[in-house]
């Protein structure tokens, strides 16, 4: 494995000794510095034991300093589990990840960290991604068609011009992300955040149903309250993009009891009515970005309260 190796200019006052005064001296205009190499070298027997002391603690300054300074990620205070040096580790995302999708469960950590996939054109299609940490990865250009992406971690990525028609974005974190000219046509975007992304282009015409995509402007600060609405299927949607609908919402885990069996919103049985309960009962567990009703166009907000008797929406 390669090492790291950096220089650290260090006055020579803090390590000189008579040893050190008259031996290994450069002839230079720098000759009050000493440089510290902080590679993985042999021993040196002839090194004064101060030296090394003293290079060990800036080399470990240096070592935190630079991945605070490379990565915004680590340096803000978030705890991820530590990079994984499996060889391979990049390639796993051709494979993906299909254990536990809708909740992020897996057999061992998916880590595209620092990855690049600029203008991967068909490995990553298709791809589930759950629970990926993808922060600070490129995918510049890629071919993200119809990925699942459900819980994953994409603070600092880079996904300029990245195609994700049709995929299901689920409670994706996209702050600090780059997704100038990103397509997201019939896309699935619920719960994700996008705090400080840059969205350019994106956000003109790309979100799916003309909806504007949050920014740090975007939130309310009239003062005026927003007066509440739900989630509903669209006329005309077919019943088995909502029994779809009803698979996805009740698979992530939110209550569905009311519309099976006993509950109070099993009647009217049909697709339709336990689709409107379940459809709305995401899209109020969300922020309520007019994306979180998209449901790939099956989905429209409404003002006017859908429940009835003890079937509360």
């Amino acid at each position: 494995m390669a090492s790291l190796s950096y220089s650290i200019p260090i006055p020579r006052k803090f390590f000189s000794s008579p040893a050190t005064r008259t031996t290994h001296q450069r002839p230079s205009s720098h000759s009050s510095i000493q440089i510290i190499k902080c590679s993985d070298s042999r021993r040196d027997d002839h090194q004064h034991s101060q030296f090394k002391e003293l290079r060990n603690v800036a080399c470990g300054l240096l070592a935190v300093w630079a991945i605070n300074a490379a990565s915004p990620v680590i340096a803000a205070n978030i705890r991820l589990p530590p990079l994984s040096t499996e060889p391979n580790r990049c390639e796993r995302a051709f494979v993906g990840n299909t254990i536990g999708q809708a909740n992020g469960v897996y057999d061992k950590p998916l880590d595209l960290r620092f990855c690049d996939y600029t203008n991967e054109k068909s490995n990553l299609k298709g791809k589930s991604l759950a629970a990926a940490l993808m922060s600070d990865a490129k995918f510049d250009g890629a071919d993200m068609t119809e990925v699942v992406m459900s819980k994953a971690y994409a603070v600092g990525a880079s996904f300029k011009g990245t195609d994700f028609s049709n995929a299901v974005l689920d409670r994706v974190i996209f702050d600090k992300a780059d997704l100038q000219g990103a397509l997201f046509k019939n896309t699935v975007l619920s719960g994700s955040t996008f705090s400080e992304a840059q969205l350019q282009d994106a956000a003109k015409a790309n979100f799916p149903s003309g909806a504007t995509p949050p920014s740090p402007s975007s939130s309310s600060s009239s003062g005026k309250k927003k007066k509440k609405q739900w989630c509903l299927p669209k006329a005309g949607a077919k019943e088995e993009a909502l029994q779809n609908n009803i698979d996805y919402v009740c698979g992530l885990g939110l209550d569905c009891g009311p519309i099976k069996e006993g509950g109070e919103c099993y009647f009217p049985n049909t697709v339709r009515a336990h689709a409107a309960f379940a459809m709305n009962a995401y899209y109020q567990s969300t922020q309520k970005n007019d994306y979180d009703c998209d449901f790939r166009g099956t989905g429209a907000i409404t003002r006017n309260d859908p429940s009835y008797g003890n079937c509360k929406y």
